[in-house]
Parts: structure tokens; C-alpha cells; sequence
């Protein structure tokens, strides 16, 4: 077996390392204040960095279990030992290892984790590491490295948060299991099996092992949590009771899931806007009589209905959102739905039936996607507007007009609606990672300086502006811009001296100020 071989194009001042396998309170949409003493603690982060290295190493279990014959108190040694072949000159700080699954008590088992638990790896019931990779990077500034440990597959889901995090100053070091191929796509990687393997006890390591704290929603800094339920445990015996108790939960779900069936609406706003003349607050029972009509043997249990749009003060505008929040469905600032599918399904086993209402080219790119949930078992209901032509390579719709004119009041609806929020809150933003506990927060954060940099943000990373170059980053709009516009700038200047492998081809030049804001500041 081969040694590891990384890429060391960038030289990191601390260090973020991922071995893969939610979501919490964001600071992004705060005011001012909070951002500038979160500023000044960034400084001091930088001024420490400058003597040590931090690493984090989150690794998700479920993708990289330990291979047969290998010692579960060893992995964290062999964990050190291929952080210090990595080190540059400065020693290690605080070292933080976490271990995610969404099974944890099968993959690796309650003995295995007993024993990672007693050498230092913290334990986290979680599916996916894209919250724990921001609010990582968030609290840990660059130049930093980050490692990720997962199968080809989520690698290459994830090349685009790595694309980001590298032009912010991050060195990428994924690794994955010596059976998977490797993707093109991706630099060279390092093999788990090999990192298990390197027993060097010659190497003497500088890393400082820590408990990591836990980054989603909970009650203290355990290293023991589960992301779904925002639950931290006080000791290992309750986190493991606690798993158990799920999967009872589980179990008894699915059981009731052959007497009933799920169901989600994902309501693209902006393709399919409210028609003239109708009233927001009969959006919902609509729905719901639609459904009733397609309905299989088994009537419906919860229903979880969310519009989402990259501009919902401007369509639907404020007044309708209310409406369509008081009528009970949640809103999301996005401009996809690919990702509430996703979710939503992984939560939700089949049988169960999911409505997309959306314009007929969102529906195309979405046709594999609803291909590959009908083979599992549910069923899709897409929906659009009657002035589209309808797409031979999709099923037979309904028009969104016809929904909404069916006023069919004497059918019985056996539907359950419930707020469906990706952070428990219904009301939620995902270019910001914010939720907000109440509508006037959001339509608030909406309207925030904050929420519009990171709009602008996302606009010119696609369009691929020069955001190294000032006259495109608009300084001196406000206090709060400024805050977020010149670090981000002054660290995408210093990396791309030196690029890195998920590096994207260099700017063309393009006119910043082609962006539209959905507001204009101050309105």
C-alpha cells in the first residue's frame, strides 16, 4: 500500500480535517455589532494561528467504517501521526475528532463506540457534514486545511464546497476507502485503509486532543449529540439510550406508514406565481383537494407544504407571505428545490408522494432526480403553469390554474399539515444558512445588508466576477457590507497566488454591476 500522497500548494495557518461520513443558529443577518466583536475575535484566532495549528477531523463512519482487524483505540494515534507528515512549521493546537453516521448504533455498534468514545472521538448522529464544514470555517478562519474522508460519491458532491472554501484560503485533503475508484475529478487522494496502517511511533505529535463542542442547535458542548433531535447527551449511556429510542421511534413510523402516507409540496413561487384573482389563504386547501383526488389506498398523514423563491419580498411580496405562513406553509429563501427533496426523502421512507410545483424547465433538470425516487417508491406529482408547453420527457401533469380553481368543498381531506422548517423553524434562508423563529425576522434578514451581500456574493462566484479586485466589491456601501466584503476579498487575493486543486479557472472580467438585488439598500 502506496503513502499518501497530498496536495501542499497552500500553506495553512490551521487546520480543518474531515473524515466524512443540522443545522444550527447562523450569526449571518445580526447586526452590526455582533459582526464586529465576532471580528476582533477573528483577529485574535489569526494572531494565535501564527504559533500553532487547530484540526478538526469530523469522519463519517458510515462511509469509512474501520476496515477488519484494525484497533478502534488506535484510529485517533494514526489520525496524529498523518497530521504531523502533514505539519509545517509550526506545531499543532487543540485537535478535535468527530464521528458522524445516521446509524451509529449498527455502524460501527455500541462496543466500537464505547472504545472511540474513551480514546477522545466525539459522536454525532448526522447525515451529512455541509453545516459542520461552515460554521467550522466560520469559527476557524483561513489559511486552514481541510480533510475530507468519505466515499467517491458525497467527494463529488461536495467539489463545489470545496471550490469555495479553497478560494477562501482552505487546503482540501480528501480521502476515501481503497475500494472506490477514483473519480477524475478529484486531486490525488489518500487511502483510509493506508492512514490506519501507518503505525510510526517514532513520530512524536504536537496535536493537543480535545472534546470537540457541538455545532448544531443544543444545551451545552457535549460530545455526544444528535443533530435530528438538537439533543446533547450528559454522558455516553444517555447518548446511546437515546439512539436506542429512535430507532424504536423508527421503527414504530414505519410500521404506521403502511396504514398512511407522507406527503411533501415544494412550491417554486417565482415559476409558478399565485394566478390574479385568487385568494392566498385557499392555496393550501387546494392542495389538499388535489391530493385527495390522486390519493392511493392508504389516506395521507402529515403534510409538510414549503414555497421557496430567490426573491419573496418582490414575489409573492410581504402581504401574501403572510397569508400563505398563516395558512401553513413554510418559507425558504432558494432558488432550487433539489436540496428539500433530498432531505425530505431521507427523512420520510416510501411509500410516500411528493407534489413539485415549478415551471417546465426546472422540471427537466429535475427528471433524473424524480426517476430515481420513483424506483424507490414514491410517487411524484409534478405540477406547472398552463401557458408552459408541456414536455414530452415528463408524465402527465396537472396545471397549476386548474389546481387552484377546484373548489371541490365536499371532499373529505386526510392530510395532517405541519410546518416542514430545515432548522425546525418554517421561516429559513439557505444562501445564509439562517432560521428565523418568527416571520418579522425573516422578512427582516431579507432585507438585511448582510443578506444581500451574500446574495451578491453567490451572483459573482457564478458569473465569475474578480472579487479580488475592489472596484467590483462595492466598499463603502454600508458599515455592515464593508464588514464582510474586505476580509472576504483580502483572503481571495492571498490565496490565489497560490491555487489550490479545486481552484476555479481564473476570472474573466465581468461587470459587477450587472447584479440585480431583489431591494435596494435602505427601502
Amino acid at each position: 500500500m502506496g503513502p499518501c500522497h497530498y496536495n501542499h500548494q497552500l500553506e495553512p495557518k490551521s487546520i480543518l480535517i474531515l473524515l466524512v461520513g443540522g443545522r444550527l443558529e447562523d450569526e449571518r443577518g445580526k447586526v452590526v455589532g455582533s459582526q464586529l466583536g465576532k471580528m476582533n475575535k477573528n483577529k485574535n484566532m489569526a494572531r494565535e494561528q501564527h504559533e500553532e495549528e487547530n484540526a478538526l477531523v469530523i469522519w463519517n463512519i458510515s462511509n469509512c467504517p474501520i476496515p477488519v482487524g484494525h484497533d478502534p483505540l488506535q484510529v485517533v494515534p494514526r489520525i496524529q501521526t498523518a497530521l504531523e507528515k502533514l505539519r509545517r512549521d509550526r506545531p499543532y493546537g487543540p485537535l478535535s475528532i468527530t464521528a458522524i453516521s445516521d446509524n451509529l448504533t449498527e455502524i460501527p455498534g455500541e462496543d466500537v463506540m464505547r472504545k472511540l468514545s474513551s480514546s477522545g472521538i466525539s459522536l454525532k448522529h448526522a447525515d451529512r457534514v455541509h453545516t459542520d464544514l461552515y460554521q467550522w470555517s466560520r469559527r476557524n478562519p483561513p489559511p486552514a486545511t481541510i480533510m475530507v474522508i468519505t466515499g467517491h460519491e458525497e467527494l463529488e458532491h461536495l467539489a463545489s464546497t470545496f471550490s469555495g472554501l479553497e478560494v477562501k484560503g482552505y487546503r482540501i485533503l480528501p480521502t476515501y476507502p481503497q475500494s472506490n475508484p477514483a473519480p477524475p475529478s478529484l486531486p490525488k487522494l489518500c487511502f483510509w485503509e493506508t492512514l490506519l496502517s501507518d503505525a510510526d511511533n517514532k513520530l512524536e505529535t504536537t496535536s493537543r486532543l480535545i472534546f470537540s463542542y457541538r455545532l448544531d442547535r443544543g444545551t451545552g458542548e457535549s460530545p455526544w449529540s444528535c443533530s435530528v433531535c438538537h439533543f446533547d447527551a450528559p454522558s455516553f449511556e444517555d447518548f446511546t439510550k437515546h439512539l436506542k429510542r429512535k430507532m424504536n421511534k423508527n421503527k414504530n413510523m414505519a410500521r404506521e406508514q403502511h396504514e398512511e402516507e407522507n406527503a411533501l409540496v415544494i412550491w417554486n413561487i417565482s415559476n409558478c406565481p399565485i394566478p390574479v384573482g385568487h385568494d392566498p389563504l385557499q392555496v393550501v386547501p387546494r392542495i389538499q383537494t388535489a391530493l385527495e383526488k390522486l390519493r392511493r389506498d392508504r389516506p395521507y398523514g402529515p403534510l409538510s407544504i414549503t414555497a421557496i423563491s430567490d426573491n419573496l419580498t418582490e414575489i409573492p411580496g410581504e402581504d401574501v407571505m403572510r397569508k400563505l405562513s398563516s395558512s401553513g406553509i413554510s418559507l425558504k429563501h432558494a432558488d432550487r428545490v433539489h436540496t428539500d427533496l433530498y432531505q425530505w426523502s431521507r427523512r420520510n421512507p416510501p411509500p410516500a408522494t411528493i407534489m413539485v410545483i415549478t415551471g417546465h424547465e426546472e422540471l427537466e433538470h429535475l427528471a433524473s432526480t424524480f426517476s430515481g425516487l420513483e424506483v424507490k417508491g414514491y410517487r411524484i406529482l409534478p405540477t406547472y403553469p398552463q401557458s408552459n408547453p408541456a414536455p414530452p420527457s415528463l408524465p402527465k401533469l396537472c396545471f397549476w390554474e386548474t389546481l387552484l380553481s377546484d373548489a371541490d368543498n365536499k371532499l373529505v381531506t386526510t392530510s395532517r399539515l405541519i410546518f416542514h422548517g430545515t432548522g425546525g423553524y418554517p421561516w429559513s434562508c439557505s444562501v445564509c444558512y439562517f432560521d428565523a423563529p418568527i416571520l418579522e425576522d425573516f422578512t427582516n434578514h431579507l432585507k438585511s445588508e448582510t443578506h444581500a451581500y451574500f446574495e451578491w456574493d453567490r451572483f459573482a462566484s457564478k458569473n465569475k466576477i474578480d472579487r479580488t479586485n475592489p472596484a467590483n466589491m462595492q466598499l463603502g456601501r454600508s458599515e455592515e457590507w464593508d464588514l464582510l466584503a474586505k476580509p472576504d476579498m483580502m483572503r481571495r487575493a492571498e490565496v490565489l497566488k497560490l491555487r489550490g486543486a479545486f481552484a476555479p479557472p481564473r476570472s474573466r472580467p465581468v461587470d459587477a454591476n450587472s447584479f440585480k438585488e431583489p431591494f435596494k439598500s435602505g427601502e
